[in-house]
């Protein structure tokens, strides 16, 4: 909801603040202080729906593969919790542009606040290092082509179902002068 709130009424493009909701937090390991956002908000944590069945599946596939899920791949930020004590309510702050979600599942097409230090996940990016876009990729076992992010530098192995939502799409070869040029 951050995501989507911070660019209601700001036109694509646009910079952004996010603020997202958390309890202020001391890690008991090394005694980072961080504003703890939970991020799985969104599910259901009491019943047992055949989407979380679905998500354990996928992490013990991905697990035999050898495609390990991290926990701590969030940035744990302080936000306001200098003065506060652990417990507390705080706020954190994130900026970014507005962006256009296109085909994502998640937000459907809407504008969004894609921040300044996100990126995509390692184990999607890393099929492409040292390839053009347009290559051949392959994701575990699922065959892909690398596709350039639409707003940033990295480069990304499409695989199904995602190359099907992409495929109106052209590819940005360097070479291609029909491409857009945005300058922010």
């Amino acid at each position: 909801k951050a995501y989507v709130d911070a660019c209601t009424g700001h036109a694509e493009l646009n910079n952004c603040t996010a603020i997202f909701e958390g309890v202020c937090t001391t890690d008991a390991s090394d005694q980072t202080r961080f504003c703890n956002q939970d991020h799985r908000q969104h599910e259901d944590k009491k019943g047992c729906s055949l989407w979380q069945k679905l998500h354990k599946i996928k992490h013990a596939i991905a697990k035999k593969l050898g495609m390990h899920h991290h926990e701590n791949h969030w940035p744990r930020l302080i936000g306001n919790c200098a003065n506060k004590k652990d417990g507390e309510a705080c706020s954190l702050p994130r900026e970014g542009r507005c962006v256009n979600s296109g085909k994502c599942p998640v937000f459907k097409g809407q504008v969004i606040c894609k921040l300044w230090d996100s990126h995509p996940p390692e184990f999607v990016t890393k099929p492409c290092q040292g390839k053009l876009e347009g290559d051949r990729c392959k994701m575990a076992l699922l065959p892909g082509k690398c596709r350039k992010s639409k707003y940033g530098q990295s480069m990304a192995c499409m695989t199904w179902p995602f190359q099907k939502w992409h495929a109106e799409e052209p590819l940005q070869h360097a070479a291609d002068t029909s491409a857009d040029v945005v300058v922010v």
